[in-house]
This record gives structure tokens, sequence and C-alpha cells, in this order.
């Protein structure tokens, strides 16, 4: 039945709701790849449908699997801000990635509006503050190693 659907949306490439219901039947079917390639599909039929993007960069980013950044997720991320500023999967994911490629300004200005949108007490709150925590503390101890570095390397001034 899924691949008579898939036949058929061959042929009509501009179903949007045939694509949507094969990425959650593959999606069902635990056929991830074929679920994200419907689902890049509908995103190409209807490029404004911001709910869209953001499936497929849950799609693409699945919590159980460390994240891999390629182009794709960076210009879903960036597409997602741009529409939704406050949208907590993209500020994450753009603060991770900052994080993970030593963009340390990136990440803290990221997770700070994410941590700001938190419930305080919850989980994600207390694991981010620890993680922005540590994050300052390191880029103020590299800054400080910096700067007294300068003062050894470069002359005093009279």
């Amino acid at each position: 039945m899924v691949e008579q659907l898939a036949s058929r949306l061959t042929k009509n490439k501009e179903d949007l709701d045939g694509w949507l219901k094969l990425y959650k039947s593959y999606k069902f079917l635990n056929n991830i790849d074929k679920a994200i390639n419907a689902l890049r599909t509908t995103i190409e039929i209807s490029p404004q449908n911001l709910n869209l993007k953001k499936t497929l960069l849950k799609e693409l980013l699945p919590p159980q699997k460390d994240p891999n950044f390629t182009p794709e997720i960076d210009r879903l991320v960036n597409e997602i801000l741009d529409s939704e500023p406050n949208n907590t999967n993209a500020l994450f994911f753009r603060g991770l990635k900052a994080f993970k490629t030593g963009d340390n300004k990136i990440a803290i200005d990221n997770w700070t509006i994410l941590l700001s949108q938190l419930p305080p007490k919850s989980q994600m709150a207390l694991e981010l503050s620890k993680k922005l925590e540590s994050i300052k503390t390191v880029s103020y101890t590299h800054l400080r190693a910096h700067e007294t570095r300068e003062e050894r390397v470069l002359p005093r001034r009279r």
C-alpha cells in the first residue's frame, strides 16, 4: 500500500497531502531515510511552510544521536530562526554547533536566549546553565591567559 502511494506520487509531485502521508507511513514503518526524503519533497512543494522545516530538523537531529551538522541543517536552523527567532530547537542546535566548533560567543548568545524561555527548574534549564557557566569560565580563563601572554611579549610603555 505504501509503495502504491509512492508510485502514484512520482506521477503527481505536487500532492502535498500525499507526500505528508508517505512521510508518516515511512516513519511508522521505521524507514527513516525514505521518510526524510518524502519530507524534503513536501518542503520543495511548500517552501514557506515553517512546520515542515521544523519537522525535518527534528528528523535530521534525533536526540539519541550525536548531531552531524550538515549545510542542510545549518540552512534549516537559519530559516527557522529568521521566521521564529525564539524557536527553542533551532536556538539549541545553533548553540550546540557553535559550542562544538569552539565559537563560544555564538553558543553563549543562543543558549542564553534559550535559557530565558525554559522553566527555571527544568532539567534542560539546569543542564544548560551548567554548560553556559563552564563555557564562560573557559572563555574567561582563555582571555586572561591571552592577556597575560601579551603583557609578557609586549614591552611596557612608560
